[in-house]
């Protein structure tokens, strides 16, 4: 290999690789615990107006850290006796169904339309934001 083009590439892959820990220093530390901040009220009476089917949700886990929570798109909205929403339909990106608590739900300022064809294969192409 030409020793210009392998000094090149390492440059390239450094370079990459300094990006790549800049981006999870921001999202781990700047993004996910601003959801926090952002999502206390959520289990209010006007959570409804603040999460609508085809939002895209980040899901709390007890058994996985922050970073690597599933990400979920909201196909239904659950209403308690009381007429409040208590819960959600959640399709995650494994094609998986599961019902979860307002509260282990945080928002992501995306999300799909729901009058969109259901392409939840969660491509980052399909999300408006």
């Amino acid at each position: 290999m030409d020793p210009l083009a392998r000094r090149d590439l390492i440059q390239s892959l450094r370079s990459r690789e300094d990006s790549l820990k800049i981006f999870r220093k921001v999202w781990n530390e700047d993004y996910l615990l601003s959801l926090r901040e952002r999502t206390l009220n959520f289990a209010d009476s006007s959570f409804e107006d603040k999460i609508k089917p085809g939002d895209i949700v980040l899901i709390k886990s007890p058994l996985k850290t922050r970073p690597f929570w599933s990400l979920g798109k909201v196909l239904e909205l659950i209403r308690g006796s009381d007429n409040l929403v208590r819960m959600v339909k959640v399709k995650k990106g494994n094609r998986a169904i599961d019902i979860h608590s307002i509260k282990h739900l945080f928002h992501l300022e995306f999300s799909q339309q729901p009058e969109e064809p259901d392409s939840t294969d969660m491509e980052p192409s399909s999300f408006k934001m």
